[in-house]
């Protein structure tokens, strides 16, 4: 869909033409302390997982579960990590988030975590995640 500048301030020229200031004031005031209709709030589901979730005030029983609120978490447990070889083939053998292809990984100075109990389960670790973030003991 195109937009064409021209048209849109004839249409609004138009429009406008029989508005007077007080009137276009009035109005503006008017949207300005217009009433919210919806509501967002916090809400648990059964699983005990919490939401935000957006009501509509003028219809109660319509409601939209919106995104689950990150919270801060700290590890219990040891990171089982290697570096990343350059040129080491992957094969998809490694989890790799589509923000850090965008960012040049896999790369040197990335890391290569695996889960514990699944040494099948692995996951590339951005550099400056790990830098960040983790420690060699």
């Amino acid at each position: 869909m195109s937009l064409y500048l021209s048209k849109l301030e004839s249409k609004l020229d138009k429009a406008l033409s029989k508005e007077t200031r007080e009137s276009l004031t009035e109005w503006i005031g008017f949207k300005r302390n217009k009433p919210q209709t919806t509501r967002t709030m916090k809400a648990i589901d059964k699983e005990g997982v919490e939401w935000l979730v957006e009501m509509d005030v003028l219809q109660p029983n319509l409601v939209t579960r919106t995104m689950k609120e990150f919270k801060q978490y700290r590890r219990k447990s040891i990171s089982e990590m290697r570096p990343y070889v350059e040129g080491e083939i992957l094969d998809g053998k490694v989890s790799i988030s589509q923000a850090d292809k965008d960012n040049g990984s896999p790369k040197v100075g990335d890391m290569i975590a695996r889960n514990p109990k699944n040494h099948e389960d692995q996951w590339l670790v951005a550099k400056q995640y790990f830098e960040d973030n983790l420690e060699e003991i």
